[in-house]
């Protein structure tokens, strides 16, 4: 984005992701990958459809673009990212349960496949110190219940 002179202000990173659907029809609430990867809000949103196959899909290459254009795809906990929408369907982003007025994301699907486009406007692509923080948290407790 540049300002009215012509200089530039912001970094934009990009993140897409597609994934065949398929992958997720027999998935419902109760399967372990769903109760790792979405959130209950999300859950609620995606089982709300008497087919939740594209849906699921459609949430997951969201988190997976939203976590590329933060450049932390090894490190952010997939649960940590809720793709949820408005009251109009428009999709929008919450990180470590605080919305993001940075990221934004656009989801699609046909009978086959989903895709994702997220943006992330921002000054500064790094994760904050207390993302930071809370990611530990989680991965420390994931480690605790491995055990």
């Amino acid at each position: 984005m540049a300002d009215f002179d012509g200089t530039s202000n912001r970094e934009v990173s990009v993140g897409a992701d597609i994934i065949k659907i398929e992958r997720f029809k027999d998935l419902h609430s109760e399967s372990p990958f769903v109760k790792r990867i979405f959130s209950n809000d999300e859950m609620l949103y995606i089982f709300s459809f008497a087919e939740p196959a594209p849906h699921l899909a459609a949430n997951f290459a969201g988190k997976e673009a939203v976590i590329k254009t933060v450049g932390a795809n090894d490190v952010i906990p997939y649960k940590s990212v809720e793709i949820l929408r408005r009251a109009n369907g428009k999709p929008y982003v919450k990180m470590f349960g605080e919305e993001s007025d940075r990221i934004h994301v656009s989801l699609s699907h046909s009978k086959t496949h989903a895709i994702a486009v997220a943006i992330n406007l921002s000054k500064d692509l790094q994760l904050p110190p207390a993302t930071i923080g809370s990611m530990l948290i989680d991965a420390m407790s994931q480690l605790n219940e491995k055990e």
